[in-house]
């Protein structure tokens, strides 16, 4: 496969990402996300599959998904803003980031499915939940006074929206569970 090259075109003005997983008769294979940036990869001889690789392109996805996702930064600030200190904002994350695993690992790897419409239109009212509530600054409200609650809550809604993000992807039949917590560590860490 030396000097064989993959090319996508039709990137212009299109922020999407490609997964391009080709595998050989030799059963080596080879993972490279293509998008506006880089549009195409070319096979080197020495470059072979790993974990690592694998590692590595599910972490940088699970990243990018929550840079460029607005609604994942509007609803990350508003939970920080509902939190007065250090400690309520540790278990905040820490609540939502172990309710969005638990359903991006069950819907993820089929334990679970929900139709993925009416979870994206209860992420949105997340949002805007939370935005009245920052707004009103009751202070004595369940949301101010516990918000580990709340995100925890959504988080399970969230997870499934992460799966669905994934399921576009695609997980590799034989790395599917070092993928599947590449990417969930990559959303932690974006």
């Amino acid at each position: 496969m030396q000097g064989l090259s993959v090319n996508i075109e039709g990137f212009i003005g299109n922020s999407s990402d490609v997964l391009v997983r080709i595998i050989d008769k030799n059963n080596t294979v080879i993972t490279e996300v293509l998008n506006i940036d880089k549009p195409s990869f070319t096979f080197r001889s020495d470059f072979h599959e790993t974990l690592q690789n694998t590692i590595s392109t599910y972490l940088f996805l699970g990243i990018e998904h929550i840079l460029i996702g607005l609604d994942h930064l509007l609803f990350v600030g508003c939970l920080i803003y509902l939190c007065s200190t250090f400690g309520k904002l540790l278990w905040t994350i820490t609540g939502f980031t172990i309710a969005h695993s638990i359903t991006l690992i069950m819907a993820a790897t089929g334990v679970l499915t929900i139709p993925i419409a009416p979870v994206e239109a209860v992420i949105v009212l997340s949002i805007i939940f939370l935005a009245v509530e920052i707004t009103k600054q009751r202070e004595h409200s369940l949301t101010h006074r516990y918000p580990v609650v709340v995100s925890s809550s959504f988080g399970l809604l969230h997870g499934f929206g992460f799966a669905s993000v994934l399921a576009d992807i695609g997980l590799p039949r034989e790395e599917k569970v070092s993928a599947l917590l590449s990417f969930n560590i990559g959303v932690e860490i974006g």
